[in-house]
């Protein structure tokens, strides 16, 4: 049977679990870590953190950031990060929390959702599932250490 999924704004009780969540992500992290980044976005409107909640437990999390355009007029939504728990994938999670991005993006009048996905192993099913929602393939990235 499958849970009863939603979706709300994050808060700071959620912070362990997002903790918890991004390391599952691939990136090491602790609750202390996650407060401060979470501290430092809460309070600027450009941002927003929707998580995915059953049984009373953050089972995913995305993350976004409006961004406006140098060559165009208008502002897009960039998906910083999305997370579904090891044990609560294709169980609608992902679906839900892309639907808010799309939600905020409208409220926003943006006219793009963008994000990237590492080429690792790992990012396989992330993969399958991004068109399934819409999305296409259409850049390179490319990135580099700066070192300070």
């Amino acid at each position: 049977m499958k849970k009863d999924i939603s979706t709300r704004e994050f808060c700071t009780s959620d912070i362990e679990e997002m903790a918890e969540l991004t390391v599952q992500l691939g990136y090491k992290t602790n609750a202390d870590e996650m407060a401060n980044r979470m501290s430092a976005m809460k309070n600027n409107s450009d941002y927003k953190t929707i998580v995915a909640v059953a049984d009373g437990k953050v089972i995913g999390y995305i993350g976004m950031i409006k961004l406006n355009y140098w060559e165009k007029n208008g502002c897009y939504i960039k998906i910083q990060a999305l997370v579904v728990s090891n044990t609560a994938r294709k169980s609608g999670a992902g679906r839900l929390l892309i639907k808010s991005a799309e939600k905020w993006g409208a409220e926003n009048k943006a006219d793009l959702l963008a994000l990237t996905c590492g080429n690792k192993k790992e990012r396989e099913e992330a993969h399958k599932f991004y068109p399934k929602m819409g999305f296409v393939w259409n850049a390179r990235g490319y990135v580099k250490v700066v070192v300070y």
